[in-house]
């Protein structure tokens, strides 16, 4: 195992000096993807090729890790990153992400793109002024994962030895399920206190949300080394935990200005927050009216991801249409009443008439989010019809020109 490890690392870093000797990339910035499923490597509609695709316009070099390893759970990914970051430069910025539910929030314009990640190492910057060896993360509206539930903020770490007290479960297994307990109000309580403190105002996306951060290899090393993961731990309980004790270390990204999370429990209608704001723009939030480099969809938000995609002028797995796909259920995934509309178990702690109107409940509201989905769909295809009838009069009228390509690991 250790030794296909290395096997592996060797691969990835190979690939990585191999891009500075044959293409012109940005040095000053990598995204790191992890993913498991070889596969979508190969998928012309996967969301990694939209976003490998999307990182060749803006010369940003990408690795993709994590495929020739075996999965034991959320804090999997983080093991592997460690020799990687031992030997990249000290003032590379270090983007680490997943790769199936993520847009690169790019049109397909270099200009507009190259700006777009100028931007973003700006804004991290400034992000961290009180904060300067700290570690960037996303922030969403949702909380808390099953494993918060078992434990509290001051649970998983000693403030004064920085070593690690207690263990997180893995959100969802049989010993961690979600349920409703004085812990999650602690969470909650914390991270909203946390975020008015910051911002001055009351902040929709306040809890640390782990798939998305950003940082330089000293720094990450450092939150890394001090989490001191399991592979079976949930992650976005430890480094909840974590920040908790260690403020300085991790900073949140409130605004939503480097990190953009859509809402999965709104539904597809009002979840997905983020539109277009016409051609050769990036997508922008329809409250905060921000435009975030990365565009989150956990809870298997795929119909949203793919509508994302479409509205980028990309090509997708179209999974907004025919069903609405369910998303995680409350024993992994608690929050409040949208959570439970996609459990369709009877739960045996209500009486018959309770349960007759939960279930008329979920009914009307799976109808509505149906209608929704197919609404957008059409709408969807009529703005694609309009993209590609555009096309075919531009290939009439004009000669293609062949813009340089970028080969990214």
């Amino acid at each position: 195992m250790i030794f296909k490890s290395r096997l592996f690392i060797s691969a990835i870093l190979g690939s990585l000096y191999a891009v500075y000797a044959v293409n012109a990339v940005r040095d000053d910035v990598i995204v790191l993807l992890y993913e498991t499923d070889e596969d979508l490597h190969n998928d012309p509609k996967s969301p990694l090729t939209f976003f490998q695709e999307r990182a060749k316009v803006a010369n940003l070099q990408t690795a993709v890790y994590g495929g020739n390893m075996e999965y034991h759970g959320y804090g999997h990914k983080y093991p592997p990153l460690k020799p990687l970051l031992e030997t990249m430069e000290k003032d590379k910025l270090v983007v680490l992400t997943d790769a199936r539910d993520i847009v690169l929030n790019l049109p397909a314009n270099e200009a507009v793109a190259t700006s777009k990640i100028d931007k973003f190492i700006e804004t991290f910057t400034n992000l961290r002024t009180n904060a300067p060896n700290a570690v960037v993360m996303s922030a969403e509206a949702q909380c808390c994962v099953a494993a918060m539930a078992h434990n509290g903020p001051s649970d998983y770490f000693d403030q004064k030895t920085k070593e690690r007290t207690m263990r997180a479960c893995s959100s969802g297994a049989d010993n961690c399920q979600w349920l409703q307990s004085d812990h999650i109000e602690d969470w909650q309580n914390w991270m909203k206190e946390r975020a008015f403190k910051t911002t001055g105002k009351d902040a929709s996306d306040v809890y640390l949300n782990a798939g998305l951060m950003a940082g330089y290899p000293d720094d990450l090393l450092n939150l890394l080394n001090v989490a001191d993961m399991n592979p079976s731990e949930d992650d976005q309980a430890v480094l909840s935990g974590l920040m908790h004790e260690f403020p300085d270390m991790i900073v949140l990204d409130y605004e939503s200005e480097l990190f953009g999370n859509n809402q999965w429990t709104r539904g597809l209608k009002d979840g997905c927050v983020y539109k277009s704001q016409g051609e050769n723009l990036p997508l922008f939030h329809t409250e905060t009216e921000n435009e975030p480099l990365f565009l989150h969809t956990s809870g298997r938000f795929y119909d949203c991801l793919d509508m994302l995609i479409e509205e980028l002028g990309g090509v997708s797995q179209q999974r907004y249409l025919g069903e609405v796909i369910e998303k995680q259920i409350a024993f992994n995934y608690g929050g409040g009443d949208d959570d439970d509309d996609d459990d369709d178990d009877d739960d045996d702690t209500v009486d018959d008439d309770t349960s007759k109107k939960m279930k008329k409940k979920k009914k009307k509201k799976k109808k509505k989010k149906k209608k929704d989905s197919k609404k957008m769909s059409k709408k969807n295809s009529k703005k694609n019809s309009k993209k590609n009838s555009k096309k075919k009069m531009k290939k009439k009228t004009k000669t293609p020109t062949l813009a340089p390509t970028t080969a990214l690991g």
